[in-house]
């Protein structure tokens, strides 16, 4: 009796730990957990071309590039001018640096220590500037890595200084090429701090919308300076705007054909490169390009 007992509890305690192990580190176990505890995905009640403001321009995709099957969920996407690379952050909390074209991944690092459970839809952005590459999302601080002879190492991190009426979450990160000021989006609204990690300010989108409808639903999903210029990209409302970094003012529309849920955004001299927001379950829509 006592060893069918003992044969029972290790069986018990060798399910348990398989079990845990399934759910805590396997991208599909974390995805069935989260379809277990969310099951309804929440859909926004306008379409996604059904813009509040009036449009200057409706791009249509440029190319579209497929991503290497072991690259899930990218969040957010940058590119490297110096090394004419991408660099890509996933929902699984880790970066990678690819060649031009998406096609190989030159080298990759996990952002977090943390079992994959915890660190699933952490890191929603990334922006490479003066050689390192500032991360951003619900971390609670930019974390700063560089690539180094092939390897990818944390080198440090900005904690932004508390303050109880600022939000630092990071679905965007941007930063500006002149001053270093860190601009963190989220939601309608774009907080900036400098390189210690103090608020500088804070600006809202601000244009003029149609009867009934409100700038807010223009959600930020990406952030990219280019020469001096910041542009946005917004979530549902399927768009990149060109706006005043000052004062929030949107000088430029340009509607996006073909994308629901853009993710993150890159600009370059000849294109604005868009990841797309997708479940684990879900195809790869890959990367969308659209020519400037």
């Amino acid at each position: 009796m006592t060893t069918k007992k003992t044969f029972f509890l290790g069986g018990s305690i060798l399910i348990i730990l398989i079990l845990s192990c399934f759910l805590l580190f396997s991208p599909l176990g974390v995805h069935t957990y989260g379809e277990i505890l969310f099951p309804e995905k929440e859909y926004k009640v306008y379409e996604s071309h059904n813009y509040p403001t009036a449009i200057d321009e409706m791009k249509p995709i440029g190319q579209i590039f497929d991503l290497p099957s072991t690259l899930k969920q990218p969040s957010g996407v940058d590119f490297n001018e110096d090394k004419k690379t991408f660099l890509v952050v996933t929902d699984q909390a880790e970066i990678m640096e690819l060649t031009n074209e998406f096609k190989e991944i030159n080298s990759s690092a996990t952002i977090s220590n943390k079992p994959l459970l915890f660190r699933q839809g952490s890191v929603e952005s990334i922006d490479f500037y003066e050689n390192k590459a500032y991360i951003g999302g619900d971390l609670g601080k930019i974390e700063l890595w560089e690539e180094q002879s092939g390897v990818w190492k944390r080198t440090g991190s900005i904690t932004p200084r508390e303050r109880t009426d600022v939000n630092y979450s990071a679905e965007a990160l941007a930063i500006h090429p002149e001053t270093g000021d860190i601009y963190l989006g989220n939601n309608d609204k774009i907080t900036i701090i400098d390189q210690q990690g103090n608020y500088v300010s804070e600006i809202a989108l601000k244009g003029e919308v149609k009867d009934g409808r409100s700038i807010s639903e223009y959600i930020i999903a990406g952030l990219d300076f280019h020469k001096n210029t910041l542009y946005v990209l917004t979530e549902y409302h399927s768009a990149i705007l060109s706006v005043d970094y000052s004062t929030g003012i949107i000088t430029e529309i340009y509607g996006l054909e073909g994308m629901v849920e853009g993710a993150g955004l890159a600009v370059t001299d000849s294109a604005y490169f868009v990841v797309v927001d997708h479940e684990l379950d879900e195809v790869s829509p890959g990367v969308k390009m659209y020519k400037r």
